[in-house]
């Protein structure tokens, strides 16, 4: 069993095609392959049994609806990525303070300067 782009250019399988057989002796496979987005979303699920010399053939089309979306607003990746690094500052600070690597004092601060 493979998937075929609308070029017949053979898309990877994500793994191995599942093969069984029902008490009538038809066969069924299963087959699993992430396909890109394309201008048309056509693609051709094409099953060959080599010892009988047979093939079968099935064109799908697939809705742009059924391939996700990219978000598209940059505040929403900038808030995010925000968000990230506060987490990760916030992590990296009390991994330090646990360790013993970086404490931290309450005192006020003083004058390093003084007075003449």
């Amino acid at each position: 069993m493979e998937w075929c782009d609308v070029h017949g250019r053979v898309l990877p399988a994500a793994g191995p095609p599942e093969t069984s057989r029902d008490r009538e002796g038809c066969y069924t496979v299963t087959s699993h392959v992430n396909v890109p987005k394309t201008d048309n979303n056509t693609f051709t699920c094409r099953v060959q049994q080599p010892k009988i010399k047979h093939m079968k053939e099935r064109r799908v089309h697939i809705p742009d609806q059924m391939f996700p979306t990219q978000c598209k607003s940059s505040w929403l990746t900038g808030l995010v990525a925000a968000l990230v690094g506060v987490v990760a500052g916030a992590g990296g600070i009390y991994l330090l303070i646990r360790k013993g690597m970086l404490t931290i004092s309450m005192e006020p601060w003083t004058s390093v300067m003084q007075n003449p």
